[in-house]
């Protein structure tokens, strides 16, 4: 008796109304069906029929095969099957976990070793090499595994071409339609961009990042071309396209999008506006550029997600992601980047890369630095470029950090420092914040003093600061002579240091130690300490640039008994492991946060 039939009788007979539900329902999977009624004998003898009298489903192809060591070709996988799953155990371990799923029916692996479009080399010669071994490969998969084979050494001696060119420094070729001359170094950035289409550019800052897109998005006929930046530097990216490419129609209000423009420049906030975002959404930009993409390290917000379905609908070809400091915590900070440029797949995917590169999921993570050597070669082989300073721009004068004692109004800043105490003590990381706030408050006077000193000289002088009070205590203090960014137009501020009278720019340590060029000043004042060495070099770079014609000095002053003295030996002793990501070495990871406690302990230690 056939499955079907008996089914049939159990659907209309069975004295079980659930029976007569499930069978009375059109059989598609006779093998459940099979076991379902195994589990019946009351019911089918109630019906007349001994389950022995029905015929077993016919075994699937796959099945029939699990009695031979198999290997076979399966659309873009290759499927392993054996009787005992420990005959390819060796070959199992040889591929990442988040590329292989067990199929129990059949006994077999489904080896999923096509990523991005890109096949593994590595798994297709482990395939091949079953053969050799003993297991049963047909002639026509043998022939589609070595096409394959093929293809991919291709691809494998294409990427090695691209990691030596990965930190080169000149490169033959000629951009069309450009005004300025670029350095070698930068030809170099878009030789291997012309290449890769989708790339991390993570030069030093100071290097010319934004000159370099430029030349990319011309050499490649990158339009339309949308670049999304801060907010602060948009005035600036225009200023850039039109003195490079001055036939190129640019704008930056995305209601023009309904026009025919060449390049639309926008900023990060602008895509929260769901006006805005349906408008650059329905043009199909053929290159996307992010500067400053450390924006979207974290690839849950709405910002992350919004840059991701531009790219995805528009279907860009070319996408650029420009940071001179792509990682500041740990390597979960390339995986925004990384999904946009849609080149997770390399890893086998966000959760293997965090497995593997991160130390796992949650808040106590630890990643091996072991890996991290890894992890940067195979970034360079697909899309990630670093030069810096020191081997591109010999005749930049070299930048120094000098620490200077500063005096405190010991006054204020024992009565400042007695309220956070007594309101924040519970609370390492606010105290902190506040108490390097406080002393920055009671160093005015002697900023007072040191900052005329410097005019004096002639020269012209940055200062950073963290704490709005704190900028605008310094900018009332040197108003004659001063501009501050946050007094409306960022960009004005700025024109009017590097090329007016303004001898003093205030500048937030938050906000401002990105993008901007002020290579008008070879003194840098940092009032107040940031947390990681990385945000330090940020700020000191804004005139330690292209440009720079003197030898920049930061200065950083100290006061004794204060939080500024313990923050900088933190960042002092965490350099090296800051930096270490991108040389692919590294033991450790520090963060902002593990900074702000590890300040908090030493200080506590201190006072008592």
């Amino acid at each position: 008796m056939k499955i079907k039939e008996a089914a049939k009788i159990l659907g209309e007979k069975s004295q079980s109304p659930i029976d007569r539900q499930i069978f009375s329902a059109k059989i598609e999977n006779e093998e459940l069906a099979y076991k379902l009624m195994r589990d019946r004998s009351n019911s089918l003898e109630f019906c007349g029929i001994q389950f022995k009298d029905i015929d077993p489903p016919e075994l699937k192809k796959e099945v029939q095969k699990s009695k031979k060591k198999v290997v076979w070709v399966d659309g873009e996988n290759i499927m392993v099957q054996s009787p005992q799953s420990v005959d390819f155990d060796t070959y199992l371990r040889s591929i990442p976990i988040m590329a292989k799923r067990h199929m129990k029916r059949a006994n077999a692996w489904r080896i999923i070793f096509v990523h991005g479009g890109e096949a593994d080399l590595g798994m297709i010669n482990a395939s091949l090499q079953l053969k050799d071994v003993g297991w049963t490969i047909s002639d026509e998969d043998m022939k589609v595994l070595i096409d394959w084979r093929g293809k991919a050494l291709a691809r494998e001696v294409e990427k090695a071409g691209l990691r030596n060119d990965s930190r080169s420094t000149e490169a033959d070729i000629d951009i069309k339609g450009i005004t300025g001359v670029p350095r070698p170094y930068q030809l170099a950035g878009v030789s291997y961009f012309a290449r890769a289409k989708r790339m991390i550019l993570a030069d030093e800052m100071g290097l010319g990042k934004t000159i370099i897109a430029i030349c990319c998005a011309q050499h490649v006929d990158g339009y339309p071309l949308l670049v999304i930046t801060k907010a602060k530097l948009v005035t600036n990216w225009v200023r850039e396209i039109r003195k490079w490419i001055p036939n190129r129609r640019v704008t930056d209000d995305p209601r023009e999008c309904v026009l025919p423009i060449n390049v639309l420049v926008t900023n990060y906030e602008k895509l929260l506006n769901d006006k805005n975002y349906e408008l650059i959404e329905s043009v199909d930009w053929k290159m996307i550029v992010l500067d400053e993409s450390t924006r979207i390290k974290n690839h849950t917000t709405k910002g992350s997600k919004n840059c991701r379905d531009i790219a995805k609908v528009s279907g860009a070809d070319y996408r650029l992601c420009l940071s001179g400091t792509p990682v500041d915590n740990g390597p979960e900070d390339y995986m925004g980047p990384m999904i946009f440029l849609d080149r997770m797949a390399l890893f086998g995917g966000t959760n293997q890369f965090m497995i593997r590169y991160c130390g796992g999921w949650g808040r106590h993570r630890r990643a091996s630095g072991s890996l991290f050597p890894e992890l940067l070669e195979k970034l360079e082989k697909n899309c990630y470029m670093r030069r810096l300073k020191s081997q591109v721009m010999h005749e930049l004068p070299p930048k120094q950090i000098i620490k200077i004692d500063a005096e405190v109004d010991r006054n204020l800043y024992r009565k400042l420092e007695d309220e956070i105490m007594r309101e924040h003590s519970e609370n390492a990381g606010v105290a902190t914040s506040l108490l390097r706030r406080a002393a920055a408050l009671a160093m005015m006077d002697w900023a007072d003093e040191w900052v005329n000193q410097v005019l004096e000289n002639g020269e012209k002088l940055i200062i950073f600061a963290h704490h709005i009070d704190v900028q605008k205590e310094l900018y009332k203090r040197f108003s004659k002579n001063a501009v501050w960014t946050r007094m409306g137009d960022t960009q004005k501020a700025i024109d009017s240091f590097q090329m007016g009278d303004a001898r003093i720019i205030v500048c937030s340590l938050s906000a401002d130690a990105e993008g901007h060029n002020l290579t008008a000043a070879s003194n840098v004042l940092m009032m107040e300490p940031p947390w990681t060495s990385t945000r330090l070099d940020q700020a000191i770079d804004r005139a330690h640039r292209m440009g720079q014609k003197d030898s920049v000095s930061a200065w950083i002053p100290v006061a004794p008994s204060t939080i500024h003295s313990h923050i900088y030996n933190i960042i002092d002793e965490k350099r090296e492991v800051s930096n270490a990501l991108v040389d692919g070495t590294i033991t450790s990871l520090p963060s902002k946060e593990n900074a702000k406690l590890e300040a908090w302990a030493r200080y506590q230690k201190e006072k008592t």
